[in-house]
């Protein structure tokens, strides 16, 4: 096996790798070791320079589709009209679509990890920036040198601009007049339902429920 990667207790190896494809084994792990390993054959290809990592193989003409729908170029015209230009049974037809599908889904999954991860570094970077300011703010004050130059930069505690920053003597807006308390009116959906599942309520009634395709 040429790599080894262990996501919580999902583990995942790479036994084959090529210039266009990769063979991954993904094995589900519980307290006494594996217990199923699934094979899955990934195709790499390449779009506008970048590589994009497939779970389903696909034809050339489900293949150009995909990459016609991950390309932010391509007008939704000439996406409508690849999709229409189609010709096949429907269930072959539904089998592609769901390959694609399946692949994007993938690529979501991923993405939504990574801007988790980028998320979590952004804020322990803007916290480490609000910790280095206050430390050093401190040490200013604390010293008295509140406003300096050094070769390279020039330091200085001001006021910050804007209104000052009200802040209430009371504990809860029940101590405060009417006058200076603001209240958001809303409809209440869930009392309304309960009407309306006991029966007629003249101030709403209840819609269609959408549908959706599920693939499995």
């Amino acid at each position: 096996m040429e790599d080894l990667f262990r996501c919580g207790n999902l583990c995942s190896a790479i036994i084959a790798n090529t210039a266009t494809k990769t063979r991954v084994i993904i094995g589900v792990m519980d307290g006494d070791g594996l217990t199923e390993w699934f094979v899955l054959m990934v195709t790499a290809t390449k779009v506008k320079g970048r590589k994009t990592m497939n779970l389903y193989e696909l034809t050339s003409q489900f293949l150009q589709l995909q990459q016609m729908l991950e390309d932010p170029d391509i007008e939704t015209q000439v996406i409508n009209d690849t999709m229409e230009a189609i010709e096949m049974d429907l269930e072959d037809k539904a089998d592609n679509y769901a390959r694609v599908i399946k692949n994007m889904e993938a690529s979501v999954s991923a993405i939504k990890a990574e801007q988790e991860r980028l998320a979590n570094k952004k804020n322990l970077l803007e916290l480490g920036i609000k910790r280095l300011k206050s430390n050093l703010q401190e040490s200013m004050t604390a010293t008295g040198k509140t406003k300096f130059k050094t070769a390279l930069f020039s330091f200085a505690i001001q006021k910050n601009g804007g209104k000052a920053p009200v802040i209430l003597d009371v504990k809860d807006t029940s101590e405060l007049p009417d006058e200076l308390v603001r209240i958001k009116e809303e409809p209440d959906l869930e009392a309304i339902r309960q009407l309306l599942d006991h029966g007629d309520c003249k101030y709403a009634h209840l819609g269609e429920r959408g549908e959706s395709l599920r693939i499995k």
